[in-house]
C-alpha cells in the first residue's frame, strides 16, 4: 500500500515535531561562564612585578622544556609562598586570564615532575633547601648563563640539564606517565592511568551522559518514526497478509503491548 503526498508531508511533520520536542528535552543546561574574579593581593614584594614576571615567563614557557620548567617552579612559589591558599587560580584568570588556566596547570605539573625526579620528594622540601635560592625560586636558575648561575644552584641546574638530556619535552612527559616506582625504588612500565592521575571531571562526565542520552532518545524516535511508516506500508494482502500464524501472533502481542503503553501514557 503506497502513501499519498499528503500522508507522506503528515508523518514527516510528525517527525520533525517530536525529533524538536526530543532535543527540547534533552537540551544539556550549561552552566553560566563566571566573570573574571579580583585579583587577590600578592603578600610579599612588588605585585606588578610579579605579575610582570610570571606573564614573561609564560610566554617565553612555549618555547623548550627549560622556559615551561622555570615558569612552573616559579608559578609553583607564587602559589605556594605568595599567595594565600585558594587564591592562585584566581589570581592566574586576573592575571593572564582564565583560558590560559590548563596551560598553567600543565607547566606546574612538569616543573613538579621534574623536581620530584632530580630528589625532591615535596614542593617545600625544594622551597626549604638551602640550595635552592631565590633565583631557584624564580626559575631564573635555568634560564642563565652557566656562568651567571650562583655557584649554590648549579647542583640543582645540573640534575636538570642532565635530566632533560637528548629528550624533548613531550619524550619527557611520556616517560613520566608511563613510569612508576614501587616500593624498593625499582621503576617499571604502568599500563592505564598512573595512581594520583585524575579522570574527566563531574561536569564533563554529566555533559557526556547528557549527550549520550539526546542521541539515544533521537535513535528511539527516529526507529519509531521508521517502523510507523514500515507498517503503514505493509499492512495489505501482499505482505503482512503472507507470513505466518505464529508471526502474525507475536506481531499483534508486540503491536498491543505497544498500544497498551502508549495509551497509558496519554492518559497521564
Amino acid at each position: 500500500m503506497s502513501l499519498s503526498p499528503q500522508a507522506r508531508a503528515k508523518i514527516a511533520a510528525c517527525t520533525k515535531a517530536r525529533w524538536a520536542k526530543c532535543k527540547a528535552k534533552a537540551a544539556i543546561n550549561l552552566p553560566a561562564v563566571p566573570t573574571a574574579p579580583k585579583s587577590p593581593a600578592i603578600q610579599s614584594g612588588d605585585p606588578e612585578e610579579v605579575a610582570a614576571r610570571f606573564k614573561d615567563l609564560f610566554a617565553q614557557a612555549e618555547d623548550a622544556k627549560f622556559r615551561v620548567a622555570a615558569f612552573g617552579i616559579y608559578a609553583q612559589h607564587i602559589k605556594l609562598n605568595l599567595l594565600k591558599h585558594g587564591q592562585f587560580y584566581d589570581w592566574v584568570s586576573a592575571t593572564i586570564g582564565g583560558e590560559h588556566l590548563r596551560t598553567v596547570q600543565d607547566h606546574m605539573l612538569f616543573a613538579k615532575s621534574t623536581l620530584e625526579r632530580i630528589g625532591f620528594r615535596t614542593l617545600k622540601a625544594f622551597f626549604s633547601n638551602p640550595q635552592t635560592l631565590r633565583i631557584c625560586h624564580s626559575g631564573e636558575f635555568l634560564l642563565l648563563p652557566d656562568a651567571e648561575v650562583p655557584a649554590e644552584a648549579k647542583p640543582i641546574r645540573d640534575k636538570v640539564f642532565s635530566l632533560f638530556a637528548g629528550k624533548s619535552k613531550y619524550q619527557l612527559c611520556s616517560e613520566w606517565k608511563q613510569v612508576v616506582e614501587d616500593e624498593t625504588g625499582h621503576r617499571k612500565v604502568q599500563v592505564g592511568r598512573l595512581p594520583g592521575q585524575g579522570g574527566a571531571s563531574k561536569l564533563q562526565r554529566d555533559q557526556h551522559n547528557q549527550k549520550t542520552e539526546a542521541h539515544r532518545l533521537e535513535a528511539i524516535d527516529l526507529h519509531a518514526v521508521e517502523t510507523s511508516e514500515w507498517l503503514l506500508e505493509v499492512s495489505d494482502d501482499k505482505h503482512l497478509g503472507l507470513i505466518s500464524e505464529l508471526t502474525q501472533a507475536q506481531l499483534l502481542n508486540a503491536l498491543d503491548t505497544a498500544a497498551g503503553y502508549l495509551r497509558r501514557r496519554a492518559s497521564l
